[in-house]
């Protein structure tokens, strides 16, 4: 089986159904040969493409990385490399398989991080403010879900399934603009966003076809491994 062709086949060829399952191991050996496209894109785009960039004159440096190092404990690499993936996969692509709990999970989820994000985890509220938030997220959390659970589904479901790439790419996209906050962004490097979200774009499309194609578990399997692996290089070097 050409793991490799069919992924690009994927996304070149929309009108060719693929509905032949995979087996486990054929599962497995696709998200290593995709955990390699991910490194690969990531040399590409976080290496060759700075130097090139640089170099050439077209720009003076490329932005740097905030927090670069990871803090040298367990509980902070464990939430690197096993809890963020997860939670990230949770909210960015769940949800593109359509099933209405999926749906209603992402964008439960993803208002509760929202509202806590925005509101209740500034280090200067009051502690009992925090909770006051926190317990909104909650509420708004529960609020989705069972809104999107009590509707009818059907019309969303074809939605879904005519525009299955579509959906993917808008899941990529999302997912790069996100990274944003990795980068210290300034009004001189609005020009090379494209470049700089490339690389999330890339693996945002990898971690949305392994989604659709070997489903959920193994999409998480895939970033956790993306991460524990980069995770283990910085620590190395």
């Amino acid at each position: 089986m050409n793991y490799i062709k069919n992924f690009f086949w994927f996304y070149l060829n929309p009108s060719k159904e693929y509905n032949k399952p995979f087996s486990i191991k054929q599962k497995l050996i696709g998200c290593i040969l995709l955990l390699v496209m991910t490194f690969v894109a990531l040399f590409i785009f976080e290496v060759i493409v700075p130097v090139i960039l640089v170099s050439s004159g077209l720009i003076d440096n490329w932005p740097r990385i905030k927090n670069p190092s990871v803090n040298h404990n367990l509980i902070s690499a464990l939430s690197v490399a096993f809890f963020i993936p997860i939670i990230e996969e949770f909210v960015g692509r769940l949800w593109i398989v359509y099933n209405r709990k999926y749906l209603s999970w992402s964008l439960a989820i993803a208002s509760g991080i929202t509202v806590y994000k925005l509101f209740g985890s500034k280090p200067d509220l009051p502690w009992y403010e925090n909770y006051i938030w926190l317990s909104i997220s909650i509420i708004t959390f529960i609020s989705f879900f069972y809104f999107i659970k009590s509707k009818s589904q059907d019309s969303l479901k074809r939605f879904w399934e005519n525009n299955q790439r579509k959906i993917i790419l808008l899941s990529a996209v999302i997912f790069s603009i996100l990274h944003y906050r990795h980068y210290e962004l300034s009004a001189e490097t609005l020009l090379i966003l494209p470049f700089l979200f490339a690389f999330y774009f890339t693996s945002g499309l990898i971690l949305g076809y392994a989604r659709v194609r070997y489903g959920f578990i193994y999409c998480c399997i895939l970033h956790i491994l993306y991460n524990s692996l980069l995770l283990s290089i910085k620590y190395i070097s």
